[in-house]
């Protein structure tokens, strides 16, 4: 009897002996990993960006003057910029989420976003301009430093989409013929511009020949988010479509000068 005794009791310690050395080496590990991790933050806190890191703000749009001039923005009011060998945090004095960026020099440059926002770098720093809404800017382009439009949404529906036009004194609103809200702004000149968006119950293409904006037909029934082109009779729409329940696919528009037409995408 007294041997089967030290025999469990021997092998409770030993089973005792591997339960701690498995928790210690558990703890072990994770203090590891902790430090690392540690190690990891304060290595991205302390430390600027460049073309090799991440930052940590989402960035929503990009622009250049050239391959050393670069320019991007996103939330959180971050702006960063490109010298051509690498990125740098710039001050923009606002907390708002730039959704767009455009400039028609690298001393000339616009970001629009949130609540409104407009911001214009003059080749030495950021100052805020004042839009005249308080409404989302989704896109900003110009043909000029003196001709410059901004689209975006109101919320809630059905106020109209919004439009704006810089002179270069300054920021009026225009009269857009559409409660669809407007997601992308693009034009061969100032002349010859076009606005694409819409809602999940269709898209909208607008189009600003110099006076006025008016509605242009096409073929689908799905939001637009993007429009560019080479020239006034060579541009493009692109979009998204859903069928219910489950299915998302994108879309493809062209102009050709004259009229719109459905393209036919990859796979």
């Amino acid at each position: 009897m007294s041997e089967t005794y030290l025999a469990v009791g021997g092998g409770l310690r030993m089973l005792r002996e591997m339960f701690q050395r498995t928790v210690g080496w558990v703890l072990g590990c994770l203090l590891v990993v902790l430090t690392l991790s540690l190690l990891l933050i304060l290595c991205l806190c302390d430390n600027p960006v460049t073309d090799e890191d991440e930052t940590l703000a989402r960035l929503s749009s990009v622009w250049g003057s050239s391959g050393s001039d670069v320019f991007a923005v996103g939330e959180d009011g971050t702006i960063l910029h490109y010298d051509g060998d690498g990125w740098t945090a710039m001050t923009g004095g606002t907390s708002a989420w730039l959704i767009s960026v455009w400039g028609s020099s690298g001393s000339d440059v616009f970001a629009v976003g949130e609540d409104g926002t407009i911001l214009h770098y003059d080749g030495d720093g950021w100052t805020a301009m004042s839009s005249g809404t308080t409404m989302g800017l989704s896109s900003v382009w110009g043909s000029s430093e003196s001709n410059v439009f901004a689209v975006g949404w109101f919320y809630p529906w059905p106020e109209p989409g919004v439009i704006l036009h810089y002179d270069g004194d300054s920021w009026t609103t225009m009269t857009s013929g559409t409660s669809d809200w407007l997601y992308s702004v693009w034009g061969s000149s100032g002349s010859d511009v076009f606005a694409v968006g819409g809602q999940l119950g269709g898209g909208t293409i607008l189009h600003y020949d110099g006076d006025s904006w008016s509605r242009m037909t096409h073929r689908t029934s799905n939001e637009l988010g993007g429009v560019w082109g080479s020239s006034g009779s060579d541009v493009f729409a692109v979009g998204r479509f859903f069928v219910y329940p489950e299915r998302v696919g994108g879309v493809i528009l062209h102009y050709d000068g004259d009229s719109w037409t459905t393209m036919t995408g990859g796979p």
